[in-house]
């Protein structure tokens, strides 16, 4: 299990010493994050907006977590912790800001602690922890809190690593059950931690060397329930995210254009790593990249790949590093596309430790070879590591606020269809006037009209102010744009309901129901058209398919529970209704409803 590259054993510091400086460091550059607020990007979907979280644990909140979707992903140990956070700290951000520090101080404890077991070093082992530790590419993950699922999940993969060095040294069924269940739990807070069998193979290559000794059947054989354990968590991300419809942006987005950015992304990905600058939370996704940046990025990729395989034998430790960031980085580089962005800092968190393992141990074996360069080397690696924690210090506070994190994002990228929507976002949240966002909508609209959101959005302020006139051709341009987006035509229905065009705007609910037959706001809107009819056999139905399709959806069991009442089964009504105020006892009016059917006026 020793590497070829070892350090020396004399009187330096302590391991111990060395892990309790570096942690001192890396908490000083994050101390700025527990003094930063919820910002509008998802931090509205994941917690502040969403009541499944934000009224903390309780019974209908911990069986939402592991059975229904949150953010387009289902990750049930992210999304409990975020509902610990709420019984904890309620919506203080400081809390939250505070436990993913403390889970970055614990990924960079067990990096140095794992990677020094592995390969019996300590300096190679310490500069591998200090740049994961102070990377600025890693702060998104760390003083975002949205990020959560990233700083937990690779707490979890790499206490799952180190399960599996203790299961190679004795290999028991409890030391084995072990690391499935942090296998388990690693696929469970992040769909992207599926690549970990994979590292767990690497690792049989380098440090562990257990290839050629085994083969490499004997090997992936003997780790087919982890391989199991992440296939069943790839086909519930990719069921969870079509169904979201997560992965509609890449339906604009030819094979071609993929793969051209997934070479670029790459590249980009290893140029902020060395010169970490014009970091941003939203890299928009340009089509087609210039042949030259495609073709650039290929030869790059190709001349690291060409000289990892002409070492493989003597420098393992490279191709390690090398495979490991390829590898890792495959479920997110945009082969299927997911969002509307070309790359994102938080995909770095595990990936880099490939990179920085190449740096450790080049520098090592440079060192080895030429010893007078010692004092060169570790002015060097000093600096780096200090110029590391000046960027991420500047960087925290870029997570501040919503206003300060979109600026931020204009000033890097430039305005762009997703900068208008968040800016927009951004002052809704922060209290701002709601012409201030109107006016956002309507310059995205003027800069991007190939656009459907900004038409719809402007659309439905215009209808809720009673102006259908402008409303409806706003949503007919919408409907132009994208004939096969369903929001369109709920947008359309809707509007049409609040003017009373109870027929027409039927119509176009269901056509918004053939796009996307399970969505709970559109049958819900659907069953306030009927219910105005009273049609309310019609609306029992509809409303009996919205609660079949998300038993979370409390809206869709009030709803169905009033129209119960009205179709004279009143305890039938009284049960739908207790099952709404056991999802959600803050809606007022559910629990006003339930009283007036108790009798008991609500209170």
């Amino acid at each position: 299990m020793k590497s070829p590259v070892s350090s020396s054993r004399g009187t330096g510091p302590a391991p111990g010493a060395i892990l309790a400086a570096l942690l001192l460091l890396t908490l000083g550059a994050y101390w700025q994050a527990g003094s930063g607020g919820w910002v509008a990007y998802d931090d509205t979907s994941y917690v502040t907006g969403n009541p499944m979280v934000n009224l903390g644990l309780r019974s209908a909140a911990l069986g939402w977590a592991f059975t229904a979707t949150h953010g387009a992903n289902w990750h049930p140990l992210t999304s409990l912790s975020h509902l610990l956070d709420c019984t904890l700290f309620g919506l203080q951000p400081a809390g939250p800001h505070g436990v993913n520090v403390v889970l970055h101080l614990l990924n960079t404890g067990l990096v140095f602690g794992l990677w020094r077991r592995l390969t019996a070093t300590l300096w190679p082992a310490a500069v591998v922890a200090a740049f994961f530790a102070l990377h600025p590419l890693h702060v998104e993950s760390v003083a975002w809190v949205s990020e959560r699922k990233d700083v937990l999940s690779t707490a979890l993969w790499l206490s799952a690593l180190l399960a599996y060095v203790r299961w190679v040294e004795r290999g028991t069924r409890a030391r084995y059950a072990v690391l499935l269940g942090f296998t388990a739990g690693a696929l469970m807070a992040k769909p992207m931690t599926v690549t970990l069998p994979f590292t767990l193979l690497l690792l049989d290559y380098w440090p562990l060397r257990r290839w050629p000794a085994r083969s490499w059947r004997m090997l992936v054989w003997e780790k087919v329930p982890v391989f199991a354990l992440a296939l069943a968590a790839s086909l519930i991300t990719m069921r969870v995210q079509h169904g979201a419809g997560a992965t509609d942006f890449g339906a604009e987005i030819t094979p071609g254009m993929r793969v051209g950015n997934a070479l670029v992304a790459y590249a980009r990905y290893l140029g902020k790593t060395v010169w970490p600058d014009a970091l941003a939370c939203f890299y928009p996704h340009p089509g087609w990249w210039p042949w030259w940046a495609i073709l650039g990025a290929a030869l790059l990729l190709a001349a690291g790949s060409v000289l990892v395989w002409r070492e493989r034998e003597r420098r393992r430790w490279l191709a390690f590093g090398w495979c490991w960031y390829l590898g890792t980085l495959v479920p997110v580089i945009g082969l299927v596309q997911v969002g509307a962005q070309s790359m994102a800092d938080r995909y770095t968190y595990v990936p880099l430790l490939g990179i920085f393992t190449l740096l450790a141990w080049g520098g090592a074996e440079l060192l080895a070879a030429r010893p007078a360069l010692r004092p060169a080397l570790a002015a060097a690696a000093g600096l780096a590591v200090v110029a590391c924690a000046v960027r991420t210090w500047q960087q925290v506070p870029v997570w501040r606020d919503p206003l300060t994190l979109v600026a931020h994002l204009r000033a890097v990228t430039g305005e762009h269809p997703v900068y208008f929507r968040e800016m927009a976002n951004a002052l809704a949240v922060s209290g701002r006037p709601v012409e201030e966002s109107i006016a956002q909508y309507r310059l995205g609209w003027e800069r991007f009209p190939a656009h459907a959101f900004f038409a719809t959005e402007l659309a439905m302020h215009a209808a809720r102010a009673g102006d259908f006139r402008t409303a409806y051709p706003l949503l007919e341009r919408a409907r132009e744009i994208h004939p096969r987006l369903s929001g369109v035509y709920h947008n359309l229905g809707d509007a049409l309901l609040k003017e009373g065009r109870l027929p027409e705007a039927e119509r176009q609910l269901r056509r918004s129901l053939e796009i996307e037959p399970d969505s709970g706001p559109t049958l819900r809107v659907l069953a306030d058209v009927l219910i105005r009819q009273d049609r309310l056999a019609d609306c029992a139905e509809v409303l009996r398919h919205a609660v079949a399709a998300s038993r979370w959806d409390w809206k869709a069991w009030n709803a169905l529970g009033l129209t119960e009442d009205r179709l004279g089964r009143r305890s039938t009504a009284i049960a739908h209704l207790e099952h709404a105020f056991w999802i959600n006892p803050s809606d007022r009016a559910v629990e006003i409803n339930l009283g007036i059917l108790r009798g008991t006026g609500g209170r």
